[in-house]
């Protein structure tokens, strides 16, 4: 049986019907321009964050966590997606495979996605969460250097959904606090950052070993390499910072200490100064 979608696609009614649908989505998505999807990224965000932030007795703290919630969600679902749908790709050029637009279509969109959510979040960060402005700096550098020299797009696919679930892990944390779901959280962050270390490797092996007789940029090697292991590092000084926390708290726990006991993080720090913004440092 061969079914026929609006605007001419069809299937065959022995394929999986959800993959036949999302990829007639995502299709429909792709066409448009760089500009659309990055301009459309900025807008949705700020749409969500705006919506939640003036819904009843709501505050700036919540709209901003809902939002980032909403593109983690989002950004690792298609994350996770251009990792199978490209999988036979993966380990040979993800990193500076050329025409990543034309062979890798999805994994594009999702660069141009974030680099819209990242300009949306760089406003908080450069307004009241400053100590972000360097992480969001790298994040737009990787994905701009990435839709101009049009490779990398599929690397960055992968250290999307990797990265982000444990952003996800951190937003459950914050919402339900407890020694016990602290815990959890922090052998799950760091489960998901050995991951990130492992691909992190591969994607200087692929950069290492190219024969560079492509026709990329002739400094797309070495921008990959270096934002890769910078990116590498804000997520393991990140990953330092909570495990030095979590030990500080098991090795005071004759003393019955909390998490809410012991010193803030600057990111819990910046989300109670989200609830009176009239009192931030200047």
């Amino acid at each position: 049986l061969k079914v026929r979608l609006r605007g001419g696609a069809s299937f065959h009614w022995s394929e999986p019907v959800w993959t036949a649908m999302l990829t007639h989505f995502l299709n429909s998505m792709l066409r448009g321009s760089c500009f659309e999807v990055i301009c459309g990224s900025f807008v949705f965000h700020a749409s969500v964050f705006l919506v939640q932030h003036y819904r009843p007795n709501s505050s700036l703290q919540v709209a901003c966590r809902h939002t980032s919630i909403t593109h983690h969600a989002i950004a690792m679902v298609l994350g996770m997606y251009c990792t199978w749908l490209y999988w036979d790709s993966l380990c040979v050029d993800a990193a500076l495979g050329l025409d990543q637009s034309k062979r890798f279509p999805v994994a594009s969109w999702l660069n141009n996605f974030n680099i819209g959510y990242f300009l949306y979040d760089m406003i908080h960060a450069l307004t009241w969460e400053r100590f972000w402005i360097p992480h969001h700096a790298i994040a737009i550098a990787g994905f701009a250097t990435s839709e101009y020299s049009d490779v990398f797009a599929l690397a960055n696919a992968v250290n999307v959904w990797i990265t982000e679930i444990g952003s996800l892990m951190y937003n459950v944390y914050l919402a339900f606090k407890s020694v016990r779901n602290y815990c959890c959280f922090v052998g799950f962050y760091t489960g998901s950052r050995l991951a990130f270390a492992v691909w992190s490797v591969e994607v200087v092996r692929q950069v290492w070993t190219d024969p560079g007789t492509s026709s990329y940029p002739a400094w797309a090697p070495c921008c990959a390499i270096s934002l890769q292991v910078l990116l590498l590092g804000a997520n393991i000084h990140f990953l330092g910072i909570h495990v030095a926390k979590l030990a500080k708290v098991l090795k005071d726990s004759s003393a019955r200490a909390t998490i809410e006991e012991q010193p803030e993080t600057k990111e819990e720090q910046s989300f109670k100064l989200l609830r009176n913004p009239c009192h931030m440092p200047s």
